[in-house]
């Protein structure tokens, strides 16, 4: 499992670089999650009181275009988690009523969730699910069935 973190608006090179060096880095490291923030301007520190600030639009073009391209690489690592059997932790249901757990692999508030169909964990309860389908953050399970021979076979964290 890989993480990384960019902070666009904060570099002054040209544009073209900067878009051009996080691009690469996403396609070369193939980062597991990652995180894109756009840089604000802090009183008091030594980058706030930089000469010559970024635009906010130059900070929202650059976050949008790295924030694709790892939406294109989440989906498709989500894609290989298909189909495996993996210990999920209830958490319980998010603002919409959905009923959600975690993998070891995925961190509270920062990393997308694993939705569940049928028969629902409880909060704190862990359970073997098998992953049904894949979006571009979340995973999509149920509970494993009873006797399901690849139960527990599977680590979180070590990359499908």
């Amino acid at each position: 499992m890989t993480r990384s973190v960019y902070v666009t608006g904060i570099d002054r090179r040209d544009d073209r670089q900067v878009v051009e060096l996080g691009v690469m880095e996403l396609l070369t490291r193939q980062v597991d999650r990652v995180g894109v923030f756009r840089y604000s301007r802090e009183e008091n520190t030594e980058a706030g009181d930089m000469p010559r600030q970024i635009d906010e639009e130059v900070k929202e073009d650059r976050w949008h275009r790295l924030m694709r391209l790892q939406r294109e690489i989440s989906r498709r690592k989500n894609q290989r988690w298909v189909g495996r059997v993996v210990p999920l932790l209830g958490c319980g249901e998010d603002e919409t009523g959905r009923r959600y757990g975690r993998t070891a692999a995925q961190a509270p508030e920062i990393d997308g969730v694993v939705y569940f169909q049928g028969a629902p964990l409880d909060p704190g309860e862990l359970a073997p699910v098998r992953i049904v389908s894949a979006n571009d953050y979340d995973l999509v399970a149920r509970r494993a069935a009873a006797g399901d021979d690849h139960v527990g076979v599977d680590t979180p964290g070590i990359r499908p």
